[in-house]
């Protein structure tokens, strides 16, 4: 009985293996990269590199007093304001301090460089 035990559980063994689905290993998640569902008419998009590259993030409602928590506080280098709205960027969180103004519809491939990778907070103008 011991001899029949043994060889039921290596088949058994065996055929686990031999029928487990090979599953494809999960990629690392790529940078949050802007795609026609993010980057349209009616959001702010804001890109981490010059000549909109890099990561981006996209707000329907640009407003937004802290970027410490979205991964691009400081770190922002062009952006489109795809609203109809005028918008301010500031250097520090709360929108305090060095105020950068943009208008309705108006792109920037390289923001200027006093404000260059300095942008804290924003809000409607």
């Amino acid at each position: 009985m011991t001899r029949f035990r043994r060889i039921g559980l290596t088949l058994a063994a065996v055929a686990a293996l031999t029928f487990t689905p090979v599953l494809p290993a999960q990629a690392a998640p790529t940078a949050y990269q802007c795609d026609a569902g993010r980057d349209k008419d009616g959001v702010l998009v804001v890109f981490r590199d010059r000549d909109y590259g890099g990561e981006c993030r996209a707000w329907s409602d640009p407003r937004y007093g802290d970027l410490a928590w979205t991964g691009m506080n400081d770190d922002i280098s062009s952006l489109k304001n795809r609203t109809p709205y005028t918008l301010c960027f500031y250097s520090e969180a709360n929108n305090q301090g060095a105020v950068f103004q943009i208008h309705a519809w108006e792109w920037w491939y390289n923001i200027p460089s006093w404000i260059d990778n300095q942008i804290s907070s924003f809000d409607y103008c």
